[in-house]
């Protein structure tokens, strides 16, 4: 089962990108519907009700017409402290839905420097660095997802088809199994692909943007992620380390396709192999592929600076020190 809340010492933190997933599908992922504002309500009443809570309504663009109606009533009668943050992109909403249901002042800041919090049912929490530190948590939460899914080999063994010799593997279908892992891993990867499109930071060269996936294991948090961000996405199975050579028919006929600018999805970069092979794949039919995203990557990714940019969610180093992967 899914927990779409962290509960930290001090509040409990919601994300309503993530609610409007699970409640309402992702066929439009920006829009708060009625059912989110629900389930939202649903966690400020039942989940550690003596914490305050934080909505962070971070990539919500639009809501529907009067859902925000039973939040503030809910909110209004029960008194439990409410702070949003990151509502800017729905600024105008928010404030008529306050200011129909509250007469007294509220605390809140908004200014250019992406500080945005509102307070209501003050009780002592101050919304400063409120936002910071959400991401924060959030992020030191999803790296004990990623430490937990790492299995220890008795013995080094070399990886499949690889001269890397390994202490023990990460294990992406422990997070894909484990629901709420694969919940906040999805939304985080999402996060980051729209910064690195928002700044800029993706080569396009007047090329349409695909997502492109390799193999089974990344192929789940692919297809999430492309439907939360609206990029399409290019899912080529088995396009690893390990192949044959009848599998190269998959190469036939890439010179006549559409040409793209590929953003790589995938789960964890030991040495890099598989982001290479798929930028082979990409070059055969004049695409690009000059940017990589990762669950958890083994080397800085400075290495592969020449050849493409990788950023990841964590250094596999740093969520576990003791996993070793040595080329032999």
């Amino acid at each position: 089962m899914i927990e779409p809340y962290l509960i930290h010492p001090e509040w409990v933190y919601a994300s309503a990108d993530g609610i409007i997933w699970l409640t309402s599908g992702l066929s439009s992922p920006t829009n708060l519907s009625q059912n989110a504002c629900d389930k939202l309500m649903k966690i400020y009443r039942t989940v550690s009700t003596d914490l305050p809570m934080v909505i962070d309504f971070r990539n919500v663009l639009d809501v529907a017409d009067r859902a925000l109606e039973s939040l503030m009533k809910g909110f209004q009668s029960e008194g439990r402290q409410i702070i949003f943050i990151n509502y800017e992109l729905i600024d105008s909403t928010i404030d008529k839905a306050i200011n129909e249901h509250y007469q007294k002042p509220l605390k809140g800041e908004r200014n250019d420097n992406g500080l945005c919090y509102k307070i209501l049912n003050d009780n002592g929490l101050s919304g400063e660095g409120i936002q910071g530190a959400a991401k924060i948590f959030r992020k030191q939460k999803i790296s004990g997802y990623i430490k937990s899914c790492y299995v220890s080999f008795d013995h080094p063994r070399f990886l499949q088809s690889t001269p890397v010799l390994a202490t023990g593997i990460f294990d992406a279908s422990k997070l894909i199994s484990g629901q709420t892992a694969f919940y906040w891993i999805c939304l985080e990867m999402a996060d980051q692909l729209r910064s690195l499109i928002k700044e800029n930071k993706i080569v396009m060269n007047n090329k349409e943007v695909r997502l492109l996936s390799v193999n089974l294991r990344s192929a789940p948090f692919a297809s999430v992620v492309s439907l939360l961000i609206s990029v399409p996405l290019t899912t080529i199975d088995h396009l690893g380390p390990k192949h044959r050579v009848h599998d190269l028919d998959i190469l036939d006929g890439l010179e006549n396709l559409k040409q793209f600018s590929y953003i790589y999805l995938g789960d964890f970069c030991i040495g890099g192999t598989e982001i290479k092979i798929a930028q082979t794949y990409a070059g055969i039919s004049s695409s690009e592929l000059n940017t990589a995203i990762v669950i958890g990557s083994y080397v800085d990714p400075e290495v592969f600076s020449s050849a493409f940019d990788l950023h990841s969610l964590v250094s596999l180093k740093s969520v576990h020190p003791s996993a070793k992967f040595t080329l032999s």
